[in-house]
């Protein structure tokens, strides 16, 4: 009995494709994933913001109640009645407040709004707050002072590690979330007594001091949030 082999040549082809299409498939998807992480870990709140903020004309304070996920629970108490209370939600995404109240008395006084949203921003410092508000009767700038600086959420993981030019040492902060731009954290490398002190954001670097073996201690701070590591090198 005779046979074809013609279309040999063809399967074996869409096989080849096949094969290929998934692999490009599974790469495609992979990268989607870690993209998707790289967001959600730039969107993590780095601060607990919990606690009372007092508005800088003295007309107001707000309370936030921070949950998991950044999910905040929002009261302020305003001056414009006695007793007048306005409550709502909102949520923190890395450093950024936002959030919308509404009078619990309805209808609210005549000298009182019907709706106010907040969007601000923690300072690096964490003991203010700084944005706008905008209500149904205006808008204009926002300024909350901390009753206590918000609690850092950021922990860091440093390592000591060579780096160049030659006798220099890197200490590499390894934060998780990431450290907005523009924000830096102290940083303290000792050793014996002896102690220099950076601010850096990725690895401040360090000049080594002598020729000898020594045991070299890592600080790292920033609003609170402290982290220490400790290597011996000989320079």
């Amino acid at each position: 009995m005779r046979r074809s082999f013609t279309n040999e040549p063809r399967r074996r082809g869409r096989r080849i494709l096949s094969v290929i299409g998934c692999a490009a498939a599974a790469v495609l998807g992979a990268a989607a994933g870690a993209a998707s992480e790289s967001r959600g870990s730039s969107r993590a709140p780095l601060w607990d913001v919990s606690g009372r903020w007092d508005g800088f004309n003295g007309a107001e304070y707000v309370v936030f109640r921070q949950r998991r996920g950044g999910r905040l629970d929002v009261t302020v108490h305003h001056t414009c009645a006695p007793g007048h209370v306005e409550h709502g939600s909102g949520r923190i995404s890395a450093g950024h407040v936002r959030g919308r109240v509404e009078p619990v008395s309805q209808p609210p006084p005549p000298a009182c709004v019907r709706f106010a949203t907040i969007d601000v921003r923690v300072d690096p410092d964490g003991r203010r707050m700084r944005g706008s508000y905008t209500t149904d009767r205006g808008s204009g700038g926002l300024l909350y002072i901390g009753a206590r600086r918000a609690r850092s959420l950021v922990r860091f993981r440093p390592r000591i590690t060579r780096a160049r030019p030659a006798r220099t040492l890197r200490v590499l902060l390894r934060p998780r979330p990431e450290l907005p731009a523009g924000v830096k954290a102290r940083v303290s490398l000792c050793r014996v007594r002896s102690c220099s002190v950076h601010n850096g954001h990725y690895g401040p670097l360090f000049k080594l001091r002598g020729r000898r073996c020594g045991l070299f201690v890592a600080r790292v701070s920033f609003a609170g949030a402290r982290a220490s590591t400790r290597r011996r090198i000989c320079a």
